[in-house]
């Protein structure tokens, strides 16, 4: 109805865009975004939600498309670089997605997430040592970086390390004793191995930390029924 009255207005556009591709509607999707495309030429933003839903249609052909063209309009736009990343490592490209982490690294020297994209690549190849030397460089960056450390104890798990897992998990909970984030994955994490005991633990301390968490709540009842 807005765009009845304001037929060319960008945010409207932008607007319907979305919810056509909330709904599904793909094809009405790109027509909405490709108009976008034309009303904000040197936008990236339009590109970057044509790729959304190219990929959504999967059609990662044209999606990778899209997003070089979004960087050629602004070439260090994090979003259109991880969402070629994630394309050239689900396409099983490994070299071409480091180098996509690596552009990172580059453009941000003193931010943390192009060594997490490339802990992430790493990963996505069990290369578990490369990973871990990643993640700890991305937290040398960002020393209260949750996401970093749960990626790297993650890690730290799959590669067999548990010992340097659970120093880390000493370590991190002592420094950042009310990362309710790093809990909660914890607890999940020995929820996920039937570690109930230590699971009922971490699910606790987020309930000291946050008393009206009902998913902890709900999640440490679930568990003590487990351990009777």
């Amino acid at each position: 109805d807005g765009l009845s009255a304001l037929p060319d207005n960008p945010e409207l556009t932008h607007a319907l865009g979305r919810a056509q591709q909330a709904a599904g509607d793909t094809e009405a999707a790109l027509t909405t975004f490709n108009k976008l495309a034309q009303l904000q030429p040197n936008s990236p933003v339009p590109w970057l939600r044509i790729a959304e839903v190219q990929v959504q249609a999967k059609n990662n052909s044209a999606a990778r498309q899209s997003l070089r063209k979004a960087l050629v309009i602004k070439p260090d736009l994090v979003e259109a670089q991880i969402a070629l990343m994630r394309l050239e490592v689900a396409e099983g490209k490994p070299k071409e997605a480091l180098a996509i982490a690596r552009d990172v690294q580059r453009q941000r020297p003193t931010q943390p997430v192009g060594n997490m994209l490339e802990g992430d690549v790493h990963a996505s190849q069990r290369n578990w040592k490369e990973a871990i030397v990643a993640y700890r460089a991305g937290l040398k960056q960002a020393p209260d970086g949750t996401d970093l450390a749960i990626k790297l104890h993650a890690t730290l798990i799959a590669s067999g390390a548990g010992a340097d897992a659970g120093n880390f998990t000493s370590k991190w909970t002592t420094e950042h004793p009310k990362d309710v984030a790093f809990l909660g994955y914890l607890a999940e994490a020995a929820l996920g191995s039937k570690d109930y005991a230590a699971s009922l633990a971490f699910y606790r301390r987020v309930m000291q930390i946050q008393p009206g968490n009902a998913l902890a709540l709900n999640n440490a009842a679930w568990t003590a029924a487990q351990l009777k």
